[in-house]
């Protein structure tokens, strides 16, 4: 539809006065039938053209890709109107402008939906039958993953560590039942197991720098990725990690090139450590080297996925802060305590407190979000 008009301008130009002169019902009908890109795609036609829908589209803030602050995903709720039924609005709010907005996709069902991962406008779904989808709200796109060869077992973590963007297609990492490491890639029609003869508990499990690493609660694990199509071979136990008995929660993440691990302790409930994981000098006392501060950097976690993003120059976002996603904070407090702490909270890593995080003037918090969500 959009390649016709598009290729059609002369046409558009000559009669642009019945664009302008469609009635406001009408043309939202015409909208409600696109995804966000093709309605802006639709908008450049012709300046009439574009006079006419971009007060029709939503809102979005700028994205910045120096800076790739996250967007909070505050609601995904069902449409109460429109011809699709089983539309569903998402509801985003921008930290650094203050806004909030809403962003109607056709992908169905997603209300339903437990939200598993984000990555460069990518989100990873898990629906009520177990399903794991991969989409991208922005312009609609829908991947349905098979289940062949996970169908029946728990699922610990599962991670989008490449999205259908990159040359190579889209990978996805899960780690199943805390012992058994599986992925699946593009073309794939079954799950794969990576460590079928071994038994061991896994607490994470990230890709980085072309190779997967499994964290259990005493050792560092690693994985060779090989070839273009993606899979894993020659597995390597690097070094001993301190065991983590008092640890609720570890989690590996990239930062500044290297590779970080986050641990929360459950019975202090202030506390949360970053540590660097020497790679090149992996010695059993030389592995861990503990960060006492991100600087102007800020963490962004969720269970399943994590992100680092540097803070100067931007309102509302402050460095050296560790910031959660509903999921969290619900499974550390438990669901009791978590409702009477349910305004969005921010760790405050120099201070060693949690913050409430509200807009400026504002004397109401903003609700834990549910989700990360990475826009490109």
């Amino acid at each position: 539809m959009i390649t016709e008009i598009q290729g059609h301008n002369h046409k558009l130009m000559k009669c642009s006065s019945s664009w302008v002169n469609l009635p406001p019902e009408l043309l939202t009908t015409i909208l409600d039938r696109l995804d966000i890109s093709s309605s802006i795609r639709l908008a450049a036609v012709c300046t009439s053209l574009a006079a006419t829908i971009r007060t029709c589209l939503p809102a979005t803030p700028p994205y910045r890709p120096d800076k790739p602050i996250p967007w909070l995903l505050l609601s995904a709720q069902k449409s109460k109107t429109g011809p699709n039924p089983n539309r569903t609005i998402l509801t985003f709010y921008d930290l650094p402008t203050s806004t909030s907005y809403s962003v109607p996709t056709s992908i169905p069902s997603l209300n339903t939906h437990r939200w598993l991962s984000s990555k460069k406008g990518w989100l990873l779904t898990c629906d009520p039958q177990s399903r794991l989808h991969i989409i991208k709200p922005l312009t609609g796109t829908h991947i349905l993953l098979p289940s062949k060869g996970i169908e029946t077992k728990l699922r610990h973590k599962v991670t989008l560590c490449h999205t259908p963007d990159c040359a190579s297609g889209f990978l996805v990492v899960g780690l199943i039942q805390h012992q058994t490491l599986v992925f699946m890639k593009a073309g794939d029609k079954r799950w794969t197991t990576i460590n079928a003869s071994e038994k061991r508990s896994y607490e994470d499990v990230v890709v980085y720098q072309e190779k997967l690493y499994a964290l259990t609660s005493e050792s560092l694990c690693c994985w060779d990725i090989v070839d273009i199509g993606f899979s894993f071979k020659g597995e390597t136990q690097i070094s001993q990690v301190s065991n983590s008995n008092t640890c609720w929660l570890r989690q590996l993440m990239e930062w500044r090139g290297e590779l970080l691990m986050m641990s929360m302790h459950k019975d202090q409930t202030s506390q949360v450590k970053l540590h660097r994981l020497n790679l090149r000098d992996p010695a059993h006392s030389h592995l861990l080297s503990p960060v006492r501060s991100i600087g102007d950097d800020a963490l962004f976690i969720g269970t399943n996925y994590s992100f680092v993003v540097q803070t100067s120059g931007l309102n509302n976002v402050q460095g050296n802060c560790i910031y959660f996603t509903s999921d969290v904070c619900q499974s550390y407090y438990g669901a009791e305590e978590f409702h009477s702490k349910c305004a969005f909270r921010v760790f405050d890593r120099g201070q060693e407190t949690y913050m409430p995080c509200s807009p400026p003037g504002s004397p109401v918090h903003l609700p834990l979000p549910i989700c990360w969500f990475q826009p490109q």
